[in-house]
């Protein structure tokens, strides 16, 4: 009888550790109200988020425009000396495009003062 007994033991032990391998273990990570909030105030945000994402682009890309258009007129000053030194332009029209350039990478210089 003892005998008998043994067996039933061993696979009631058995039964019990698959049962547990069978439940929820508390390691398991359950979303919190506090994680469900974030989610929420992440999705909320997210319209806001892109329209500064945008703004921010616009004004990078703006400020680099205005860096290039500064070296675009000194290099149209150069050309505009080549040509004066080739004698492909009068120096009256040498005079009234040089004022034209300089007044305008002035302005340009004063925009990146402020």
């Amino acid at each position: 009888m003892e005998m008998a007994e043994r067996p039933a033991r061993r696979t009631l032990l058995w039964q019990a550790g698959a049962a547990s391998a069978n439940r929820p273990s508390s390691i398991v990570h359950r979303p919190s109200s506090m994680d469900t909030m974030l989610i929420v105030d992440d999705i909320l945000l997210f319209p806001m988020r892109s329209i500064l994402w945008i703004f921010r682009e616009l004004h990078n890309s703006v400020q680099q425009e205005m860096e290039n258009e500064a070296e675009s007129i000194t290099a149209e000053l150069s050309d505009l000396y080549m040509m004066l030194e080739t004698e492909r332009i009068t120096e009256d029209e040498f005079d009234a495009r040089e004022k034209l350039l300089l007044d305008r990478l002035e302005i340009i210089q004063e925009r990146n003062e402020q």
